[in-house]
């Protein structure tokens, strides 16, 4: 990489670039060359620029006594130098001199002159430390404290700072620092019109001008910009108009739109239609923001001047359609609120209903720009401001679609929506009336649906290919357009989701139509890198529904796209041994054992039985995942658990609960390197957040991941392999401590069975402290209901002393008196509290204590 890079003779001593005796004081400029790494020495190769002529040097490093800024200097060299192919390894070999650079940061006494800044730069830069983005934010403005700070070490901590505050203060010190650069004027002059402090902005640009030439004021573009903005929002139109003229950018287009929004907001509206027109007919390209910008603000005109006629002609034949309503180019400049304020006043206008529909659903759309992404926000809660937003938006769009009801832009708005709303089976059926993206040409699509069958109940996914049919109906080009951008993404989420029923219903409701060819499934899956979405997972699922000839088909295809897999042989051995193909099956399973080797062990398994016992019943086809748990089950017994240890069940219960809660949020999210979960989501089973935090440590002990807390927690660097493992293994240890505790509670209530507690009253004598009050309180009972709680006649002559009455919990007994039999309740004797949803009455509670004591 060829970078021409200007040093001070200070900072070229320091590197060893020039002789420390040297006096000369002046810029040096270089290229690196080249580089070569010996055991013991380093040599870096790099062309000077003197004289209009370039002279080689080579710089020699011994690796012995190399000093902190020669280290930053190799790292940097490496750095430039490499091709990105790795394969030489020089991000690698750039980070370990650049870590030599900065060991000594734990000294926080620094020595200003022996340390530099450029070593953190570098290392942030270039995305070469794993560290967390709060520790290279913390080494960073450890670095601030260096001499040799330029402009981008300030832009560059910048960028990893979130505060806004902190921001501006950074600002601030690089401003004092470098007091005429053009990006930290602009920054201060921004964030003062970002509060609505428009005189304060004015005031702070005009004062800064003082200091720049009117040469290089010409030539500053987003000061000039941000001062123009300014100007507007303090109605200094004649000042803005005169900032214009004079070149603010050298675009005429842009030139033009400035003008047109100038005269837009003078309310001069037929001035700024000219050049808002003069915008549009500048590009060449339609999809530039400056030209939707502009079919807003003419829209906005022709309202206000009255001219229905052309209201209609830009709203039917125009889009109005813009992904952020920001133009970026060359500046940042929104537009929204003024593009939502036109068309609500365009929708109070004398229109047709098929022109207001639209409106809409373009206000709709507008709307949906002021929610959360739902694709990073779908874990939290709407504010009641998002969902009073969301409320009007999904009212406005549905009557868009009364007219519109084929538009897969607000087919696509209205997912959406229904998405934020958490109503996912009905987003996902929105979804699939956006396959048709050609039905509307006034359509759009700059959003896309977030909604994916992750997140659909199981009634849904049973009857996707249903909905599916229905919507695609006998069109060959939505079968087309589904195969070709769906197919393999749905076939991945129901993979992942275990649904092999929807799996092998979508197959089936495909496999005759003519763009599904096998091969361009599979080569669709390898260009989309899904690798559960492919041809492997189709046959899997077709075998486990019973649909053995698919499977066996699909199989046998990827044993012609691909060199012979273990996998693939081994399942298409069962499907022949199910046929009693022994000889088949042997075949194949044979191939499949020597491609596999000992160390797989279904398919060791599957050979002994098919090779010394064919005729023993074939058991279904285990997957890789089967085999991951049951080599963790058993290096799970190795452990020797105590399971009926109540301490150790709770300690696993927490880390279930929590690996529980992480892994649901990762495997909806396509299992990324990096999640960010709400806080809510880890709250479980009132678990306090020390408990939680802890938990988590100890899974970051375990190389699972890293982890911190702000508002969510933020789990990154996920090593995946790892955390399978341990959501498995922690999976089984929790489920074998459960089943044992309710094992042992089993037995317990067996026990206790075999006691039958009775109640008597013998010679009237009361032994039992409180009897008197409760039989009164069971006789009050009684009086208020004098229906019949026995269902059979009881013999004449019957005594308390022939009744047994046994308590089976807290709320039903078993009485016996005499040849009868019955089971009842509380409710049913009558023993009711007081309350909505009563609770068994102090009688009740009476005669529990008297049959604990067997009625003495």
């Amino acid at each position: 990489m060829n970078e021409t890079i200007i040093l001070s003779s200070e900072r070229a001593k320091k590197f060893g670039i020039i002789a420390n005796k040297s006096s000369k004081n002046e810029e040096i400029k270089f290229e690196f060359k080249s580089i070569k790494d010996d055991k013991n020495k380093i040599t870096v190769t790099i062309k000077i620029e003197k004289n209009d002529r370039k002279i080689q040097k080579n710089l020699l490093y011994y690796l012995r006594n190399i000093t902190p800024h020669q280290a930053t200097f190799i790292g940097w060299a490496f750095i430039l130098l490499d091709d990105f192919s790795n394969k030489k390894n020089y991000r690698k070999k750039a980070k370990k001199f650049l870590d030599v650079a900065i060991k000594d940061e734990k000294d926080r006494l620094w020595d200003r002159k022996k340390f530099s800044c450029l070593p953190y730069f570098l290392l942030a830069k270039h995305n070469l430390t794993d560290w967390h983005e709060d520790r290279i934010r913390m080494a960073l403005y450890d670095a601030i404290r260096c001499d040799d700070l330029f402009p981008d070490f300030f832009r560059i901590l910048l960028r990893f700072e979130d505060n806004r505050i902190r921001k501006l203060g950074i600002v601030k010190k690089a401003l004092k620092s470098f007091p005429k650069d053009e990006f930290f004027i602009d920054q201060i002059a921004e964030n003062l019109l970002e509060d609505r402090k428009y005189k304060e902005c004015e005031k702070f640009i005009l004062k800064q001008r003082k200091f720049i030439s009117e040469r290089l004021w010409i030539g500053y573009e987003h000061l000039r910009f941000t001062f123009f903005k300014t100007l507007l929002k303090l109605k200094k139109f004649d000042e803005a108009e005169k900032l214009v003229k004079t070149k603010i950018i050298q675009s005429e287009t842009f030139t033009a739109f400035l003008l047109g929004l100038l005269n837009y907001k003078k309310c001069r509206y037929k001035k700024a239609i000219n050049y808002f027109y003069r915008t549009i007919q500048g590009n060449i390209f339609g999809n530039i923001d400056e030209v939707r910008a502009s079919f807003y603000y003419l829209l906005g005109c022709f309202i206000k001047i009255g001219d229905f006629r052309k209201i209609k002609e830009i709203v039917e034949e125009f889009s109005l359609i813009s992904d952020e309503f920001e133009i970026y180019i060359p500046f940042s400049f929104s537009y929204r609120k003024d593009a939502e304020n036109i068309l609500r006043e365009t929708l109070n206008s004398s229109l047709d209903d098929l022109v207001k529909a639209k409106i809409k659903g373009l206000l709709a759309y507008v709307l949906h720009q002021k929610l959360p992404d739902a694709e990073e926000e779908s874990e939290r809660n709407l504010t009641n401001k998002e969902k009073v937003i969301l409320k009007e938006g999904i009212k406005l769009v549905k009557k868009a679609l009364i007219f519109y009801p084929k538009s897969s832009f607000f087919n696509t708005i209205y997912s959406n929506f229904l998405f934020l709303k958490k109503d996912y089976d009905e987003a996902m059926r929105y979804n699939i009336k956006t396959l048709d993206r050609n039905e509307n040409k006034n359509d759009d699509i700059t959003c896309s649906p977030c909604i994916n069958l992750s997140y659909c109940s199981d009634y849904f996914l049973n009857s996707y290919a249903d909905n599916l049919k229905e919507a695609i109906g006998n069109s060959s080009t939505l079968t087309s357009a589904y195969i070709t951008e769906n197919f393999v993404w749905d076939i991945g989420y129901l993979w992942r989701r275990k649904n092999y029923f929807a799996i092998a219903n979508l197959y089936n409701f495909l496999e005759s139509e003519p763009d599904f060819n096998l091969l361009y499934i599979e080569k669709l899956s390898k260009s989309y890198r899904i690798d559960d979405g492919s041809l492997f997972e189709i046959a899997y699922s077709l075998g486990k529904q019973g649909y053995e000839e698919q499977a066996k088909y699909i199989y046998e295809e990827l044993r012609k796209i691909y060199k012979e897999s273990s996998a693939v042989l081994n399942n298409l051995s069962l499907i022949y041994e199910k046929e009693n193909n022994y000889k088949k099956a042997i075949e194949l399973i044979k191939k499949a054992k020597k491609i596999a080797g000992s160390s797989d062990k279904i398919v060791s398994r599957n050979y002994e039985r098919i090779i010394f016992n064919p005729e023993k019943s074939n058991k279904n086809t285990v997957n890789e995942k089967d085999l991951k748990k049951d080599f963790i089950e058993k290096e799970t017994k190795s452990e020797n658990l105590d399971y009926t240890d109540t301490a150790t069940r709770k300690a696993w219960e927490k880390k279930w609960d929590v690996l529980q809660s992480i892994w649901i949020v990762y495997e909806s999210n396509n299992k990324p390197d990096n999640l960010l979960i709400a806080e809510t989501k880890l709250e479980i089973k009132d678990r306090t957040a020390s408990e939680i935090a802890g938990i988590l440590n100890g899974l970051k002990k375990e190389d699972c991941f890293n982890w911190n807390k702000k508002t969510n927690y933020s789990i990154d660097k996920i090593n995946h392999k790892k955390l399978e493992n341990i959501y498995i293994k922690t999976g089984l240890v929790y489920n074998k401590l459960a089943k044992v505790y309710q094992e042992m509670t089993i037995g317990k209530e067996k026990n206790n069975e075999t006691e039958t507690h009775k109640i008597e009253i013998v010679g009237g004598k009361i032994e039992v402290e409180g009897l008197k009050e409760g039989l009164k309180v069971i006789t009050h009972s009684k009086k208020e209901d004098n229906k019949l709680k026995f269902p059979y006649k009881l013999p004449a002559g019957t005594h308390w002393k022939n009744i047994a009455i046994k308590f089976l919990d807290d709320e039903n007994v078993y009485i016996e008196i005499k040849q009868f039999k019955h089971n009842t309740n509380f409710k049913e004797m009558g023993f009711v509290g007081k309350g909505n949803n009563p609770n068994p009455s102090e009688a009740w509670e009476f005669l529990k204590v008297l049959a604990k004591l067997n009625g003495n």
